[in-house]
């Protein structure tokens, strides 16, 4: 009906995707995605996350970086999400994807949060459409990213660390090929560790 279709027009405008996940409103977000039909994989929304700095990301960083997982667990469930998508920041040949800023500025707040969910990282990184290896314009994964990132920042150690495990237990091949500085201690043994029982063991 043209008052459903008037409605649909107005709730794109007014409602915010990121700003309903941000604000743990997971009602609001399904009736955007299922009633009105917004781009699940928009790049293009700020919330209160990742809305200063001109960072923009796409639907599933908010969700990913959520205390509550109802969001992310939801967002999974839809057909079209892309949960990897290449940035639309990065330039024509740059392969940037939504992995690789894992390391950067607006996602440290969650790097240094005790709580850090790790088995969200690891539902993405077990889909069969997300490669682990993914090279950016640098010619750096994700993970060798991260490594980088954070080889100075010790707050960030233990939740680093977990990712790097994820990572490399999801298949993450080029593990630190191109980062020239050498971890000590632990990261170091479980960068040379060579399987997943290994792993478990440090």
């Amino acid at each position: 009906t043209k008052l459903r279709l008037m409605t649909r027009r107005v709730a794109r405008i007014f409602l915010n995707p990121a700003l309903a996940i941000d604000l743990g409103l997971v009602e609001i977000l399904r009736y955007l995605v299922e009633d009105v039909e917004i781009d699940v994989n928009s790049q293009n929304c700020t919330g209160l996350v990742f809305g200063f700095g001109g960072y923009v990301m796409p639907l599933i960083a908010h969700a990913l970086v959520h205390p509550d997982p109802a969001s992310f667990q939801y967002l999974l469930t839809l057909r079209d999400i892309n949960v990897n998508p290449r940035m639309e920041f990065a330039d024509d040949s740059d392969e940037t994807t939504f992995l690789h800023t894992l390391q950067d500025e607006p996602m440290k707040y969650a790097l240094g949060d005790s709580s850090l969910d790790v088995t969200r990282v690891e539902s993405l990184l077990g889909r069969d459409e997300v490669n682990v290896d993914v090279l950016d314009e640098e010619d750096f994964t994700p993970l060798e990213c991260l490594l980088e990132r954070y080889k100075d920042d010790v707050q960030y150690e233990r939740n680093v660390f977990l990712l790097a495990k994820t990572f490399l237990d999801a298949g993450a091949t080029r593990t630190y090929r191109k980062v020239m500085v050498i971890y000590d201690g632990r990261m170091r043994a479980l960068l040379e560790a060579k399987d997943r029982d290994e792993r478990d063991r440090i």
